[in-house]
């Protein structure tokens, strides 16, 4: 390991104190789907539509239930100890994407759905999800890394 990369990953680690990123164990799927949806909401107001009618979900709750089934979220748990196994945050992860212009067989990996809760947003959480997923993606020999988005217009 490079000298820069250690003191990016201690920088990581500092940055993401009371948290820990891992894949799968007990989820409120719930809780979590609702978390997901407000995280968007709010960071889509003006450019969503989101009424009574017509109520905008980013997720249904069985799209996050699948995507913990096939293992596809990272998730950010609370470390501290009046919280302690909460999931505060997430996102999505897809180490195999193939895309244009690649050669035969080479993919990228993808990270997207990024959603840290409201109460645990500037403490670094975000930075830890998508640091531990771009290190899944080097870690699985991919040639690169995208992300996704969702274009709503």
């Amino acid at each position: 390991m490079h000298t820069c990369d250690l003191l990016l990953l201690a920088a990581w680690f500092m940055s993401a104190q009371g948290v820990k990123v891992t894949r799968g164990g007990p989820v409120d799927v719930t809780r979590l789907t609702h978390m997901i949806n407000t995280v968007y909401k709010k960071g889509e107001e003006g450019i969503i539509s989101d009424t009574a009618e017509r109520p905008f979900y980013r997720f249904m709750e069985s799209d996050v239930q699948g995507l913990l089934d096939s293992d596809a979220l990272l998730l950010a748990r609370s470390s501290d100890t009046d919280s302690t196994g909460e999931v505060v945050g997430c996102v999505k992860l897809d180490l195999g994407v193939s895309q244009d212009g690649l050669p035969a067989g080479e993919r990228v990996g993808e990270w997207g759905g990024l959603a840290v809760g409201e109460a645990h947003q500037g403490r670094g959480v975000a930075s830890a999800l998508v640091a531990a997923a771009e290190a899944r993606i080097r870690d699985a020999g991919l040639v690169g890394v995208q992300m996704e988005y969702d274009y709503i217009g």
